[in-house]
């Protein structure tokens, strides 16, 4: 059992624990077939008991090497759990059933259906290519692949929603501010706050940021181009005189005010 254990270490950090573990230990149900003599139920976990042989350090790893530990003794074998089975049966059946409740998390992110077939896929292409999976190719494909990057869509899509390109002609708008960039930043780190991956949120937080940028760099572009419209133009014209020592001669000059949308009021030159 420690060696079975042992070869998960075959991934680099799997080891690792608490909040930053890119995967969870996993549960360990230990099935003893009764029918084998010498055996009871609690044996196994006698096995673990410290003592002066020498494995104590394979008994410490198999400990802290699995989330929980279940042992079940099974006196027979049947064709199907249901009514009238076996107690033992049924307690095993509950126990499995129980521990897929918890959805399978991988850098902390929960693994769906699509997303668990396409991990194990990729796995199994990645090891006959290569002969071996790294674990950064199977967190990115959990986490970013699986989450990050339909989190960002989604947000991004709601965002530019929120966030429409003024069309031509339309209203103009002062101080047209960019109101919905806060609320979506503040979704995405709610949403990623359990991801222990960070370089990979990192990436996702600057494609997030990146569409965000380009959105509003439309509707502000738009709503400069708004305010430059012409609402209206209006002439001005003015008389002065030219002086020829013994008579003057009336000059007229005009010029022209153009109103903007936004507010401003550029004349022409006289002329």
């Amino acid at each position: 059992m420690g060696s079975t254990l042992a070869g998960r270490q075959v991934l680099p950090q799997v080891s690792m624990q608490g909040a930053k573990a890119p995967f969870p230990l996993p549960d360990l149900r230990v099935v003893l077939n009764l029918q084998t003599p010498g055996w009871e139920a609690g044996d196994f976990e006698g096995t673990l008991v410290m003592r002066d042989d020498g494995k104590n350090d394979v008994r410490k790893f198999i400990k802290d090497s699995v989330a929980s530990r279940s042992t079940f003794d099974l006196p027979f074998f049947g064709p199907q759990v249901g009514p009238g089975s076996d107690p033992k049966w049924v307690a095993l059946r509950d126990e499995l059933v129980a521990g897929t409740l918890a959805p399978l998390r991988v850098g902390g992110a929960a693994l769906t259906g699509p997303g668990l077939a396409d991990l194990i896929i990729k796995g199994f292409d990645a090891a006959q290519r290569k002969e071996e999976v790294h674990t950064r190719s199977i967190i990115r494909t959990a986490v970013f692949d699986g989450f990050l990057a339909p989190l960002v869509e989604k947000l991004a899509s709601e965002y530019k929603a929120g966030t429409p390109v003024p069309a031509a002609g339309g209203e103009y708008r002062p101080g047209f501010q960019d109101t919905h960039r806060h609320a979506t930043e503040a979704a995405f780190r709610e949403a990623t706050s359990q991801i222990t991956a960070p370089e990979l949120v990192e990436e996702a937080w600057q494609d997030l940021q990146a569409q965000m940028d380009e959105r509003w760099g439309l509707a502000k572009q738009a709503m400069h181009n708004i305010g430059l419209e012409v609402v209206r133009t209006k002439k001005e014209h003015m008389q002065t005189g030219y002086s020829l020592g013994f008579a003057s001669l009336p000059i007229y000059k005009s010029r022209e005010i153009v109103y903007y949308k936004n507010g401003q009021e550029v004349p022409s030159g006289w002329h």
